[in-house]
């Protein structure tokens, strides 16, 4: 599912499941064993971060940028 994603997206994002995806197919079994926990909690951050990136922040996450009052009375 991981390459499959990478081969899609060819993203940033894809660029850093391969990097972390290499690392585990470097590894020994025990090493992996160890490290698989925090490769899925990284992967659900990165899938969180690219929903926000696409679909946008919920408003009571947002805050107001510098030019935004000037965009209001035009």
């Amino acid at each position: 599912m991981t390459v499959i994603t990478m081969v899609v997206h060819l993203d940033l994002f894809s660029m850093i499941y391969g990097v972390f995806l290499g690392i585990l197919v470097l590894l020994n079994r025990r090493c992996c064993y160890r490290l698989w926990p925090g490769y899925v909690i990284i992967l659900m951050i990165l899938l969180f971060i690219q929903y926000l990136s696409c679909v946008g922040a919920p408003l009571a996450v947002c805050w107001g940028q510098s030019f935004h009052q000037y965009c209001q009375h035009h």
